[in-house]
C-alpha cells in the first residue's frame, strides 16, 4: 500500500511543483544545500526547488514550507535527499496514524520529546462521540501544566509562529469581535479562546468568544466562526490557543495563571501549539 501511495505522489508532484513555491521555514544543525556544485548552509526564507539536494547531518532538522497550501514538511533523517523526497516521506508518515509520533508535518501528534517534558498525557478517550470525530486521539490529551507554562511564556511574544490553518478576525461595532477558523490541514485541530487584561497573564479567563467546556474541534475541510457583537470590555486581549489534541479549558486556565505567577523559561519552539491575538 505504501508503495502505491509513493508512486501516486511521485506522479502528482510534477503538476504541483509548477505552482508551488518552496522556502526553508527553519533548520536546526548544520543543514546544507547544493548550489553550483558547493554545499552552502540553508537559511530561513531561502527559496528551494523540488529537485534541490539537501544534506542533513545526524541530529539535525529541516522544515520546508509550501506557500501554496501553507504546509510545512519536516525531515530529521540523516542523509542526502532532494526536496521532493522530503515531502513524500513526510506526507506518507503523516498519513500513517499508527506510526505518526515523530512530528513529520508541523502540528502532527507528538509523544514524549527526548529530554523534555511531555506535551501530551494519557487520559482515556474523551467521549464516545469524539471517537467518530478523531479516532487517532484515543487516550491522548494536552497536558495542562505543560501547555499552561508554554502559553504564559509565549503570550507576549512579539513575533509568534504563524498558524498552519487560516484564521480571520475583525472588530465589530463599538465593542464586538468576530473570528473564523478554516481547517486547511489533514487532521482535526482543537482550540479555545481566553482573555487577559492588557498584558496581565494572571487575569486569564474564558473569553466571551470561547467554548466554556472543553474546547472547539474542527475537522479537515471544516470552518467555524463566532461573533460577539457587543459588550466586550476595552483593554482585554482575546487570545486563540490551538493544538492538534483535545484540551480542557477548565484545567488549562488555572495552570496559565499559576505559570504567570512564577518565572517561566523561554517558550519551547518544539511545542506543537499556537497562539493568536484576535
Amino acid at each position: 500500500m505504501k508503495k502505491l501511495i509513493l508512486i501516486t505522489l511521485a506522479a502528482l508532484l510534477p503538476m504541483f511543483t509548477a505552482m508551488a513555491k518552496y522556502t526553508i521555514h527553519s533548520s536546526k544543525g548544520d543543514v546544507r544545500i547544493e548550489r553550483s556544485g558547493q554545499l552552502v548552509p540553508v537559511q530561513k526564507g531561502m527559496e528551494v526547488n523540488a529537485t534541490d539536494n539537501i544534506h542533513i547531518p545526524q541530529g539535525a532538522k529541516v522544515e520546508i514550507l509550501n506557500s501554496v497550501n501553507s504546509k510545512i514538511f519536516t525531515s530529521t533523517r540523516a542523509g542526502e535527499f532532494n526536496v521532493t523526497r522530503i515531502m513524500i516521506d513526510a506526507q506518507i508518515k503523516a498519513n500513517d496514524h499508527g506510526a505518526n509520533v515523530g512530528g513529520n508535518l508541523q502540528m502532527t501528534r507528538l509523544g514524549t520529546s527526548k529530554n523534555k517534558s511531555p506535551m501530551w498525557v494519557q487520559k482515556g478517550k474523551v467521549t464516545r462521540t469524539m471517537e467518530q470525530y478523531d479516532p487517532t486521539a484515543e487516550k491522548m490529551e494536552a497536558d495542562p501544566t505543560h501547555l499552561g507554562n508554554w502559553i504564559a511564556s509565549t503570550i507576549n511574544t512579539r513575533d509568534p509562529k504563524p498558524l498552519p490553518v487560516t484564521v480571520t478576525h475583525t472588530a465589530t461595532g463599538d465593542s464586538g469581535l468576530s473570528f473564523r477558523l478554516e481547517n486547511t490541514i489533514d487532521f482535526p485541530v482543537y482550540f479555545n479562546i481566553i482573555k487577559i487584561q492588557g498584558d496581565s497573564i494572571s487575569t486569564a479567563a474564558i473569553s466571551e468568544l470561547g467554548q466554556p467546556m472543553g474546547c472547539y474541534v474542527v475537522l479537515p475541510g471544516q470552518s467555524i466562526s463566532r461573533e460577539q457583537f457587543r459588550g466586550l470590555q476595552p483593554g482585554n486581549r482575546h487570545i486563540l490557543i490551538m493544538t492538534p489534541y483535545y484540551f480542557d479549558i477548565d484545567e488549562l486556565i488555572p495552570k496559565v495563571r499559576e505559570a504567570a505567577s512564577k518565572a517561566t523559561t523561554a517558550a519551547d519552539d518544539e511545542t506543537p501549539a499556537y497562539i493568536l491575538t484576535l
